[in-house]
């Protein structure tokens, strides 16, 4: 079978059956070859068959707010592509841009999910063959190659195997969530490859809360700080439990240009250093586990790690930074400087934000709806740039004025290409849970009773899982049946019993309690999160950009 003749087999995990383990496959000339190419995409050959994950080479993502960095090298992707893996839908994993520029003659793998057909979206960009891949079942992409999902939520899991080696790629999939659940599926995926080769993991933060939540009395950047040293201690932790030949920290390259944010990416820890956190403090007695940090350009060959990456010598104290301004200088200029917008246009904007609240106010729970005003600081409104929405009374109505009114819960400060684009799309409000918007709230309660969450509910799109899983589909019946978490919920629901397997995996570990990185200092934070371990990263670490 060439690379040109993907195939899917129907060979498939029983994800009910713990025991089965997959004994990796040899296949004379076949092996491994991993370029590191930036942010969450390698590429990978195995000798038969190229395979791309997560391509995200050209432009920015999520309107404008994310931006790669350091950009690929040059030539970094390799001319032939058979197969491209995506592992969720986030924009920049799902790069419509880059994969404009892709062979469309290439397979398309991306995991079967709840929302809608992924394969008519595929084939709308110009893709001749793509497949939903179903959780924990293995498909074959070329002779002797297996590539397998496993779900998590809205993100998956990847495994490739080629040439008996394994390659694990968590992507988002697990370094941010609790350890109940890293616990959860790192044994999952060790019962079903207990030989694994590689690991490739996220190790860095990439929503909004804590970063742009602002409340009086909290520290941005140290507490930013210290949610990023709880993303490495889960990386490590993730390592520490798969036991691979080599551990990678990757999926976190990309910096934001807007004013208001560029600190941000000076509080990341550096990736050179983590390495040195895994030796010291998780490396487990026999192990031969190795931590390479990877640049655009490097890449491993089997065993062996070629530090070939062009930006190895521009590194000024294990950082990139500098070179921001040289890469990005026409954007940052763009994000300098706020062109406003006439009046009329201001005046639909209303309307249309009004619109959006109506659609919306149904998915916020009737018990918070008296509670919910909050005020819109448009930037690119130069009068009146407050729109206030206010569903307390339960007729929705957005008003707008010269300044915040004093019974708002809180103000979020928006462009009004941004706002527009969060409810523009079923999935365009992942910007402002991304950091298109900072968030001034009035108290930290209306944090902890998850207020915030219900304003931007209102401004956004988001399909409820709920919605779409309980309309009699046979899409939904087989995302759930399928889908051991999804499934487990709804027999305990059928039975009427709390004890699910979700119940047991999320909410229970205290240190992603909202009020703990609201109201406490770093050294308090790090004392709950066990990060004071991680004495060898020191304020010196984080890079001192101004911006």
């Amino acid at each position: 079978m060439t690379p040109a003749e993907t195939q899917v087999s129907n060979e498939a995990l029983d994800h009910t059956d713990s025991k089965k383990v997959y004994r990796p496959v040899f296949l004379r000339g076949l092996t491994m070859r991993i370029h590191y190419i930036g942010h969450a995409t390698l590429s990978i050959e195995t000798g038969n068959c190229n395979i791309v994950t997560d391509p995200w080479t050209n432009g920015p993502a999520f309107c404008k707010t994310w931006y790669i960095f350091p950009k690929p090298a040059k030539d970094a992707l390799p001319k032939r592509i058979d197969c491209i893996l995506i592992s969720h839908g986030h924009e920049d994993h799902l790069h419509e841009p880059t994969l404009e520029l892709l062979p469309k003659t290439a397979t398309v793998f991306y995991p079967y999910f709840w929302y809608s057909n992924s394969k008519k979206h595929f084939s709308s960009l110009g893709f001749e063959r793509s497949y939903e891949a179903v959780t924990d079942k293995r498909y074959r992409v070329a002779d002797d190659v297996y590539v397998t999902f496993i779900g998590h939520k809205l993100d998956s899991i990847i495994v490739v195997e080629a040439g008996g080696k394994v390659l694990v790629n968590l992507n988002d999939a697990l370094h941010s969530y609790e350890l109940p659940a890293i616990e959860y599926f790192t044994s999952h995926i060790k019962r079903k490859w207990s030989k694994i080769d590689y690991v490739f993991c996220g190790f860095g933060g990439a929503g909004n809360f804590p970063n742009t939540i602002h409340l009086s009395g909290k520290n941005d950047v140290e507490i930013a700080e210290a949610r990023e040293l709880l993303f490495v201690r889960n990386f490590c932790e993730i390592v520490s439990r798969l036991e691979p030949k080599i551990g990678v920290p990757f999926a976190a390259d990309f910096v934001l240009l807007a004013p208001e944010h560029r600190w941000i990416n000076n509080v990341r820890v550096p990736r050179g250093k983590i390495a040195e956190i895994y030796q010291k403090e998780y490396k487990r007695t026999g192990s031969d586990t190795v931590v390479y940090d990877m640049y655009s350009g490097d890449f491993i060959d089997g065993y062996r790690f070629e530090p070939a990456s062009p930006y190895r010598a521009q590194m000024m104290g294990g950082r990139l930074n500098h070179l921001i301004e040289t890469q990005y200088a026409d954007e940052l200029r763009e994000h300098d400087t706020v062109e406003p917008i006439d009046e009329s246009d201001a005046e639909r904007l209303g309307c249309e934000i009004l619109d959006n609240v109506k659609n919306r106010v149904k998915y916020v729970p009737s018990q918070k709806l008296d509670r919910v005003k909050f005020a819109i600081k448009v930037k690119d409104v130069v009068s009146r740039p407050y729109y206030h929405v206010d569903v307390r009374t339960g007729e929705p109505t957005v008003v707008r004025s010269d300044r915040s009114d004093p019974d708002c819960i809180l103000e979020i400060e928006i462009l009004s290409v941004t706002l527009r684009y969060c409810f523009g799309s079923d999935w365009g409000g992942d910007v402002i849970f991304g950091y298109g918007a900072n968030t001034h709230v009035s108290s930290k309660d209306i944090v902890l009773e998850n207020l915030d969450i219900c304003c931007f509910t209102l401004l956004t799109r988001h399909p409820i899982d709920v919605e779409y899983l309980t309309r009699p589909s046979w899409r939904s019946l087989k995302f759930i049946y399928q889908n051991l978490l999804y499934r487990d919920l709804a027999v305990k629901k059928l039975m009427r019993r709390t004890d699910t397997l979700a119940s047991r995996l999320y909410g229970q570990d205290k240190t992603y309690d909202r009020e703990l990185w609201l109201t406490r200092n770093k050294c308090e934070i790090c004392q709950v999160c066990s990060l004071t371990k991680f004495e060898t990263v020191t304020p010196s670490d984080y890079s001192l950009l101004s911006s």
